[in-house]
Parts: structure tokens; C-alpha cells; sequence
């Protein structure tokens, strides 16, 4: 799943995820696209308001 869904999911728009995090919407699904640290990923998870291995588990999700 891509992380543009996961917050969908989330309730919130991928841009607004972005904000939250200090940048921009396409930066951040390149960042979530590559090999994100766990700094981002915990950053991002908790932007979205759920737990990184949730997160984690969303993205490896088909």
C-alpha cells in the first residue's frame, strides 16, 4: 500500500502528513517510497496517529 492510502486511512491527506512533518507532499512520498530511516518512520507514524509497525505493516501491504 502506498503511503498516499495509508493516510487516507488515517483520515488525513498526504499533504497534510507533509506539513505536519515539515515537508513537502512530494518529498515525503519519495522518502516513504525508498528505504525510510526509523526516525521517519516513527515520525510519520505518529503524524498519522498510529504505531510504526502498523505503518510498516500498511506499506508492505499489496
Amino acid at each position: 500500500m502506498d503511503i498516499k492510502n495509508i493516510c487516507r486511512l488515517s483520515g488525513k491527506t498526504i499533504t497534510q502528513v507533509a506539513q505536519e512533518l515539515g515537508t513537502t507532499r512530494n518529498n515525503l512520498s519519495i522518502i516513504m517510497r525508498g528505504n525510510p530511516t526509523l526516525s521517519t518512520i516513527n515520525r510519520v507514524a505518529q503524524a498519522l496517529g498510529i504505531t510504526p509497525s502498523q505503518l510498516v505493516e500498511r506499506l508492505n501491504q499489496q
